[in-house]
């Protein structure tokens, strides 16, 4: 663990590897590499963010550490960081086109179900597989 980030190895390098394969998020692989620790207006900072063509797309990262609690956490920043985009964007006159999208190292604990369909979050499931990720 990277004690002076508090992040782990294994977050670091899923959020690297989600930047540079945007299809595990839904955009084409014509997509440019995503920005890993985009830092909002207001100094929080989400794992990842992608721009394709008129559309933002904001990826919170939970890697196989992540515990219940962390991913329920994660759920909530999603929530938190889609309201920092919407602003961010619409500070700068932009297009308010964006999807907020919180991928997970393995599945989403069942318990939580409930919550990510009461908050309408976005959860992709990933699996390590060779010297990458796949979808689950």
């Amino acid at each position: 663990m990277d004690l002076a980030h508090g992040e782990s190895d294994e977050h670091r390098n899923l959020k690297e590897y989600i930047a540079h394969h945007p299809r595990l998020v839904g955009l084409p692989h014509s997509c440019a590499p995503g920005n890993v620790e985009f830092i909002f207006g207001s100094a929080d900072a989400i794992d990842v963010i992608f721009q394709h063509r008129n559309l933002w797309v904001g990826v919170e990262v939970k890697s196989v550490r992540s515990t219940t609690a962390d991913i329920s956490r994660g759920l909530f920043q999603s929530i938190k960081y889609g309201a920092l985009l919407e602003a961010t964007l619409m500070a700068q006159q932009r297009p308010v086109n964006y999807k907020i999208v919180l991928v997970i190292e393995g599945t989403i604990p069942t318990d939580l179900i409930p919550l990510r369909n009461t908050l309408g979050v976005k959860v992709v499931s990933i699996i390590r597989s060779g010297e990458g990720f796949s979808l689950m």
